[in-house]
């Protein structure tokens, strides 16, 4: 729980007004990729971006909301959306202190608990694997198949 409530508190605190939502209110509709990076030159910045190119429909079916946070601005691509934003929007009341030293990928479930959080390459596979195996994600694959069945 204490986990939950730091990341949320991260979050909000970066990005105090994303598309005039609060981060939390993306619980139980999305599940949330955030990726940190010092700058857009970073290599690992760089290399997450490309893994996630042409992941479309895999990213729209698993309702994955990608938050980029760089230096002093940010980001969201929501493929739920028919037209994503895609310009960088300004942090606000941003500290010195809150300065990203470091390459960092998190990702947190529909449930906003932090199911990773990692300092390199999150590769495709291991994020539809950890998003997979989770009982919600079996719950919707469970009901896409009874609907397919019924139709």
């Amino acid at each position: 729980m204490k986990k939950i409530i730091q990341m949320l508190a991260i979050g909000l605190f970066f990005i105090s007004n994303l598309n005039g939502q609060k981060l939390e209110e993306y619980i139980w509709k999305n599940r949330i990729l955030i990726i940190e990076s010092p700058n857009t030159a970073n290599v690992r910045y760089k290399s997450q971006i490309n893994e996630l190119v042409n992941l479309e429909k895999g990213l729209l079916d698993r309702r994955i909301l990608i938050i980029e946070i760089v230096e002093n601005k940010y980001k969201t691509t929501n493929y739920l959306l028919e037209q994503n934003d895609e310009q960088w929007k300004k942090l606000e009341n941003r500290g010195e202190k809150s300065k990203i030293e470091e390459f960092k990928v998190t990702l947190i479930g529909l449930d906003g608990n932090v199911k990773l959080e990692k300092k390199e390459k999150l590769k495709k596979e291991e994020l539809f694997k950890i998003i997979d195996s989770m009982p919600m994600r079996k719950h919707e694959l469970s009901n896409k198949i009874k609907g397919k069945k019924n139709n």
